[in-house]
């Protein structure tokens, strides 16, 4: 049997930067990956040049054993047709057990 990955993706309104609920969001998305949806692996992918939500997705992905896997080169379509790179981080099931200790 193949990989089971999952993928999500948002865009916070204004009114709620730093509020934290961000990294909220992302801690709630990462155990739902691994413990209801039984994924192998979760990843994420953040603008290049976009430093305050890299340097949340950093914060809890490194929380949870995972890395940043490194920059895909003109990867994601803007709606006004811009083409931006972006950075990928990931983490696997081993990981995030290792990190929660769960079995």
């Amino acid at each position: 049997m193949g990989l089971t990955t999952g993928r999500v993706g948002h865009r916070p309104r204004k009114a709620i930067l730093g509020s934290g609920y961000g990294t909220e969001r992302a801690n709630a998305m990462v155990e739902l990956t691994f413990e209801r949806f039984d994924l192998d692996a979760y990843y994420t992918t953040v603008a290049d040049g976009n430093e305050r939500s890299r340097r949340m997705i950093e914060s809890y992905v490194e929380a949870f054993g995972g890395r940043h896997e490194g920059l895909l080169r003109q990867y994601k379509p803007r709606p006004n047709g811009d083409v931006t790179d972006q950075h990928r981080y990931s983490i696997t099931r081993e990981e995030y057990e290792s990190a929660t200790d769960s079995k």
